[in-house]
């Protein structure tokens, strides 16, 4: 890939993204970690990234930007310019005011703004930016010079203003910023429908097989349905429930006698008792626990080792 180097800000005394990140890319790139705060704005997370990369060229990725077609045009983009100090990525959405845009001129950026409450003309600068190391002195600049928060799009502003050298490519593909649950969610479906079935898991005569699923093996699957696109990773015990379509089930978790519909749930989680999950988040090892009568779906977002448990004769909030 010709990564070498991933480099994780995080607060203090976060650091359980590391294993994550660690299992998300080969063992030859090197994992380090800063403590750094974006209290001022993202540009501050550049800055605590400068002793890590010194004078080298560089790629600042929001890790909630998901693209279909991965970030390389962008890298191409940037090393085909000579003296190139900012390349961007744009891409096509239907609501731009509710991300940072640009305005272009003959094929040139003449404009960045966040949000814009008039967005005609301008396109969306996604979450992935190369870099040359001459940054860091225009975000030291910017930051003295600018007291409150500061948006990527003031950064880039500040850059066109000043005479660097901003350059551009369209994503391929379609990109999703998955802040939110319903981008989030979006963004699941948007991966789950480009890949392909696989039944890898044992999975018995009672239960049933609708779609294309994916079944990963040591999963088990018993008296259920499984309706594709979902995926079940290793290590699951799935028993007298539906799964699907667009589920996520994460490694050794276990649903009994329950749904999960359009819902991401981390490793380690559990879901019984006659649960309904619909359109939810949850992280590693959370409980979702239910009387076994339930006739409502619930939908929940939880962080990690969370525990929600519904009494009997308790209804759901409208």
């Amino acid at each position: 890939t010709g990564v070498e180097e991933v480099i994780l800000p995080t607060n203090p005394d976060d650091y359980e993204i590391v294993p994550v990140a660690r299992s998300a890319v080969p063992t030859s790139v090197k994992i380090s970690v800063v403590e750094a705060s974006a209290e001022r704005g993202l540009p501050d997370l550049i800055l605590a990234a400068r002793p890590f990369l010194g004078d080298q060229p560089f790629i600042f990725y929001l890790a909630d930007n998901l693209f279909q077609n991965g970030i390389g045009r962008c890298v191409e983009a940037f090393l085909k310019v000579p003296g190139c100090d900012c390349c961007v990525m744009l891409a096509a959405t239907e609501r731009p005011e509710n991300f940072g845009a640009v305005e272009l001129d003959l094929n040139l950026p003449i404009r960045f703004e966040e949000t814009p409450k008039s967005p005609k003309g301008m396109e969306t600068v996604t979450g992935v930016y190369a870099y040359s190391n001459r940054v860091f002195d225009a975000v030291e600049q910017l930051t003295a010079e600018t007291s409150g928060y500061l948006t990527m799009s003031e950064l880039h502003q500040y850059l066109l203003s000043n005479g660097y050298a901003i350059s551009w490519v369209r994503s391929h593909g379609w990109w999703r910023d998955a802040g939110s649950l319903a981008d989030f969610r979006e963004a699941n479906e948007l991966i789950l429908k480009a890949q392909a079935g696989e039944l890898r898991g044992a999975i018995d005569a009672y239960s049933r097989i609708e779609g294309s699923p994916i079944v990963r093996p040591t999963a088990s699957v018993k008296d259920s349905l499984i309706i594709g696109p979902s995926f079940i990773s290793e290590g699951c015990r799935i028993e007298k429930s539906t799964i699907g379509p667009y589920a996520v089930i994460g490694r050794a978790s276990v649903i009994v006698d329950s749904t999960v519909v359009h819902s991401v749930l981390l490793p380690g989680c559990s879901v019984t008792g006659g649960l309904k999950v619909l359109n939810s988040l949850a992280g590693e090892n959370c409980v979702l626990a239910g009387p076994g009568d339930v006739a409502e779906s619930l939908t929940v977002v939880l962080g990690d080792r969370c525990t929600f448990h519904m009494s009997s004769g308790l209804g759901l909030p409208g």
